[in-house]
């Protein structure tokens, strides 16, 4: 079966900055995240995508943005592992597609949220050189029982729970501590960028200022995911 289309994140070249601690800015970018989910505003940054990428390929040394990425991780597994043994109890197949290099994150076509590890996919007009991915919600608006409906899974649960194993704390090396609001260790300085794109230059003004003023709340939090360049 051939690859699933999907376009990439509209997320320009990102720029890290020390203003204030990471694990602060992968809170709010966390929250935002969940906020766009919940008003049905797509998200620019798939951050389940971008918290595994993290772990996969980031030393970190700061207690408190290991515990959340560490979080993010096991509640992704909980609901991979949940959907996958539903959809096998309805005697559902699903086909294993591993991602391969560079390949963008999903979106679902129909409600825009971020759709990781299980895909939901169906031809446009029954083409079978365009494929459209969807959530299981969406997916299941369209045909309860899936009919017409291919499940994809990118990674086997044994291969998120070696990801999720060996995502581990690391000690900052005596002598030269990491700088306020850094990561920690990186493995190389070219990494940083393709890791976080959320610390994008488009987005730190609107970070920063929620740092000052705190997090938002009621209409100001609405209107400001309803901003350009929110996540």
């Amino acid at each position: 079966m051939p690859s699933v289309a999907a376009g990439e994140s509209p997320v320009g070249p990102p720029t890290f900055s020390f203003a204030f601690p990471a694990a602060y800015q992968y809170q709010l970018a966390l929250e935002r995240y969940e906020w766009n989910e919940v008003k049905n505003v797509k998200s620019i940054v798939p951050m389940i995508h971008v918290s595994w990428n993290v772990a996969r390929t980031v030393k970190i040394s700061d207690p408190d943005l290991y515990k959340m990425i560490k979080y993010c991780l096991m509640q992704s597994i909980k609901h991979c592992q949940v959907q996958r043994e539903s959809l096998v109890r309805s005697g559902k197949k699903i086909a294993y597609q591993g991602r391969v290099k560079d390949e963008p994150a999903y979106y679902c076509n129909e409600c825009d949220v971020e759709v990781f590890n299980i895909l939901f996919v169906t031809s446009e007009n029954g083409s079978k050189n365009t494929y459209l991915v969807h959530c299981e919600a969406c997916a299941r608006k369209r045909s309860v029982s899936l009919h017409g409906v291919v499940v994809l899974e990118q990674y086997k649960t044994e291969e998120l729970i070696h990801i999720y194993d060996s995502f581990t704390l690391v000690r900052a090396e005596s002598g030269s501590p990491p700088p306020p609001g850094a990561l920690g260790c990186f493995r190389s300085s070219r990494q940083l960028p393709a890791v976080l794109p959320f610390l994008c230059a488009a987005e730190l003004p609107a970070l920063a200022d929620l740092a000052k003023r705190g997090a938002p709340s009621g209409g100001q939090q609405e209107k400001l995911c309803q901003g350009p360049g929110g996540l």
